[in-house]
């Protein structure tokens, strides 16, 4: 009776909510709960002026930028404005699309060299890696050292990094 009391107030509270938080609880006892929930964050987000076609470069004057309320997954995927100057639309994008790094063409090509960045305060280390995938700036992918480990008798190690830019990415892990 007392789970039947809470999982109707709770339905009652997830729908005056706007079916953004849907909840499955147990409230006695000592057992899990599961809450799943549709996050929001205001940020700057770059869309598109005008309905735009396959292979065009982004120009500053196709971008229009304002502070809205926007998913965090498509947050965590957003690139900021600057970074898509220039970057080749990967397919026909819609006026007035949220610009996400899947609308662009890969960054940095399998096989193809790229300089990786890792360091923290006063330093800075830069290595010679060649990318084992394919990516889009933001995206993490493996890359392999460019060097040869001697003492293992084997070619170098990989790693995940996250795309920068076409020439450079940075250590993440």
């Amino acid at each position: 009776m007392k789970r039947e009391i809470c999982d109707r107030n709770s339905r009652a509270w997830a729908r005056r909510a706007k079916d953004r938080l849907h909840s499955t609880s147990l409230l006695q006892g000592n057992a899990p709960f599961r809450i799943k929930a549709s996050v929001e964050i205001q940020t700057m987000a770059p869309r598109l002026r005008i309905t735009t076609d396959k292979g065009t470069r982004v120009a500053h004057e196709d971008l229009e930028t304002q502070f809205e309320w926007i998913p965090l997954a498509d947050h965590q995927k957003n690139m900021n404005g600057l970074s898509m100057i220039g970057g080749r639309l990967e397919r026909n994008v819609k006026a007035g699309t949220l610009l996400l790094p899947e609308h662009f063409e890969p960054a940095v090509h399998r096989n193809n060299p790229i300089k990786v960045r890792s360091g923290g305060q006063g330093w800075v280390l830069e290595l010679d890696c060649i990318c084992l995938e394919d990516g889009r700036v933001g995206e993490t992918i493996e890359v392999q050292t460019n060097t040869p480990d001697r003492r293992r008798k084997k070619n170098g190690r990989t790693m995940h990094v996250r795309v920068i830019d076409g020439m450079t990415a940075e250590l993440i892990d």
